[in-house]
């Protein structure tokens, strides 16, 4: 008879099978399970959609945004592009003028000049500016007859209109483009002296050539009323304005002056460019 200890070492052939089956199921269930597991799809990390909103230029208008650009998105503030900085320009420059600077006019001794055409008086017109012969101050071209209109010469090249000039603040205008008939000065017939001015190097320059008359040439002058007178020249003078006293210009502006016989005194300036005197002609109607 076998001991206890003898029957427990010794295990029946049954229970063996038993748990070479149990081992066997439990690796066949691990493996299958390992099976089952490699089979199934990896599970992709959730995809994030970053939507970029159109560039916003300044001044422009964004578009509305579409339906499919709506859907839930990490949507990032608009950049917004800065306006281009300006170019730096200068300003301009508007083109320098060619024609020399205006001819300096001839100051008027207002104590010399006052007597030769008197103010009009209440009796003859209740209008300060309507002159005693009918012409109102400033008038360009007053219709009345003995007005001249026109001045030229054969012996040089002196062909021009003729309009009124006026002395604002006792300085003579000078003609633009034509000679300047001062108001208060003699007409043609009417005896006294009778003086036109005019430009010698620019807006015009219609005396430009009286430098060149001498002795013995004629000029000649036409009136609104159709008229023509002849004279003939007698001196030409020059005298210096840049430079000299006021006594100095008042003596020389009375070239201007009344006279008891007619003539025909041309102003203008000289040298060519830099006019620093008076061309004075006078000359006399010719019998």
């Amino acid at each position: 008879m076998l001991s206890p200890f003898t029957r427990l070492g010794r295990t029946p052939p049954v229970i063996w099978v038993v748990l070479l089956l149990s081992v066997l199921i439990l690796v066949g269930a691990g493996l299958l399970g390992a099976l089952s597991r490699s089979q199934q799809p990896t599970p992709e990390p959730p995809q994030v959609v970053v939507q970029v909103l159109p560039t916003i230029t300044p001044g422009s208008t964004p578009r509305p945004l579409l339906p499919s650009e709506t859907s839930p998105a990490v949507l990032l503030e608009p950049v917004e592009t800065p306006a281009p900085l300006p170019t730096d320009t200068l300003p301009a420059i508007e083109p320098t003028a060619t024609e020399p600077p205006p001819t300096p006019t001839l100051v008027v001794a207002p104590e010399e000049r006052t007597a030769t055409i008197p103010p009009p008086t209440a009796q003859a017109s209740s209008d300060p500016n309507l002159l005693p012969n009918g012409v109102r101050y400033g008038e360009r071209k007053p219709k009345i007859p003995n007005r001249i209109v026109r001045i030229a010469s054969s012996d040089i090249k002196l062909d021009t209109s003729v309009y009124e000039v006026y002395a604002p603040k006792g300085v003579w205008e000078v003609a633009d483009y034509a000679g300047g008939h001062h108001y208060d000065s003699k007409n043609p017939g009417e005896g006294g002296n009778i003086v036109v001015s005019g430009h010698n190097n620019w807006r015009g320059e219609v005396f430009r050539y009286i430098e060149l008359l001498k002795p013995g040439h004629t000029i000649d002058v036409w009136t609104f009323g159709g008229k023509k007178y002849t004279y003939q020249v007698q001196e030409l003078k020059k005298l210096q304005e840049a430079g000299v006293s006021m006594a100095q210009r008042l003596d020389n502006a009375k070239v201007m002056n009344p006279t008891s016989n007619e003539q025909l005194t041309l102003i203008t300036c000289w040298p060519y460019k830099t006019f620093t005197h008076r061309i004075i002609v006078i000359a006399t109607p010719l019998e």
